[in-house]
């Protein structure tokens, strides 16, 4: 009997070792996704303004005068671009206009709110680099790392100098570029 109690006893220590071990990954977890979402909520808080930017420069050209962004079919048409664009040999580009041009109905809040995405999906991924970097076995623990993980990417997603890749819609190019 003695040995009946001993055995379900360390069977239960075990079980209790290992919910307590798989709650701490999922604690983890939690966190990371707490962090990601105020990370979001800060982004989009602080460039909603952005939704409502006129266009800029290039923008004209690339977004306004191209007519080749008005309609997603036929995809060759993705490969023109009007002489004075800067989109010409940039096919990704230009078929993210024509698609943030589709589902906006050519709003040009549509165009903006797309831009925001992008960006809002640099940063997250600035933060997933920043985890993966400073934490793991031999580098820092996890709290400080997820603290400097979330402190970098804010600092990426909210700096100022972020705002022409943001509000000017033709830099979406290099937004999109960042996130390779």
């Amino acid at each position: 009997m003695k040995n009946l109690v001993e055995g379900n006893l360390s069977n239960i220590l075990a079980r209790i070792i290992h919910e307590s071990a798989a709650w701490k990954g999922s604690r983890d977890r939690l966190q990371e996704a707490l962090c990601a979402l105020a990370l979001a909520a800060a982004v989009c808080a602080a460039w909603a303004n952005s939704l409502d930017a006129a266009l800029v420069l290039d923008d004209l050209h690339n977004i306004r005068g191209n007519p080749h962004i008005q309609h997603l079919w036929p995809p060759d048409a993705l490969f023109c671009a009007p002489d004075p664009s800067s989109l010409g040999g940039r096919p990704v580009g230009h078929f993210s206009f024509a698609l943030s041009h589709a589902l906006s109905g050519g709003a040009l809040w549509g165009h903006h709110a797309f831009n925001l995405a992008v960006h809002l999906a640099a940063v997250l991924l600035v933060f997933a680099l920043f985890l993966r970097v400073l934490s793991g076995p031999g580098r820092m623990e996890k709290r400080p790392a997820l603290f400097t993980a979330f402190a970098g990417a804010a600092v990426f997603g909210l700096h100022p100098v972020q705002t022409e890749a943001v509000t000017y819609l033709t830099q979406r190019l290099e937004s999109m570029a960042a996130m390779l």
